[in-house]
């Protein structure tokens, strides 16, 4: 399984924030999003989410608060990360894919933002929100394989504290933490593959 770390780091009146211009992967190519990457062998995430921020960003950040944890068993995970400091004000783009300030504003409302960043940032923002577990994808049907791919009708967001249905497609998503529009992740998907 993959592990990834990304980050948004704000000002502190959390009106702006550092997102970078991906060429890599492809589907992402030209969209912004947070800034991140793989945790390598030996790390924990906060130790890879401070190595990725200082290798694309440039700024060396020792403060950073895990919040949100996704998981796909089998896959990947990714852990987020916050940042609330005017270190952000000091991010130079080290490698070629170029980082940028952006408002809050222009970040949510952007055609040209990873999809699924248009809950992520609002979730960062707030701060009576508790991190505790994390929102893992899994099948519905007890009786499948553990190694088959679950079918679109089959996969959804699940958390054991509470249970909404997706905005788009009615299908069940468990969270953590409210999100203004809830989303399964067969929807997130489709969004990110747009």
């Amino acid at each position: 399984m993959i592990v990834y770390v990304a980050g948004f780091m704000f000002n502190e009146r959390r009106d702006v924030l550092a997102l970078i211009e991906k060429k890599r992967p492809v589907w992402q190519a030209g969209r912004l999003n947070a800034i991140g990457g793989h945790v390598e062998k030996g790390e924990t995430p906060a130790e890879a989410m401070r190595r990725e921020f200082l290798e694309e960003a440039g700024v060396d950040y020792n403060g950073w608060e895990q919040t949100v944890h996704l998981i796909k068993p089998g896959y990947w995970e990714v852990y987020f990360f916050r940042a609330f400091t005017n270190d952000v004000l000091e991010v130079v783009s080290q490698t070629d894919e170029q980082v940028k300030l952006v408002t809050v504003h222009d970040a949510k409302n952007s055609p040209y933002i990873i999809d699924n960043l248009r809950w992520l940032i609002p979730m960062q923002l707030d701060s009576d929100l508790e991190w505790r577990l994390p929102i893992f994808e899994r099948s519905q049907h007890s009786g499948q394989a553990k190694d088959d791919e679950p079918t679109k009708d089959d996969r959804t967001v699940v958390h054991p504290n509470r249970e909404r249905k997706c905005s788009k497609c009615g299908r069940p998503v468990v969270c953590d933490a409210f999100i203004r529009e809830p989303l399964c992740i067969d929807c997130i998907d489709e969004g990110d593959a747009a």
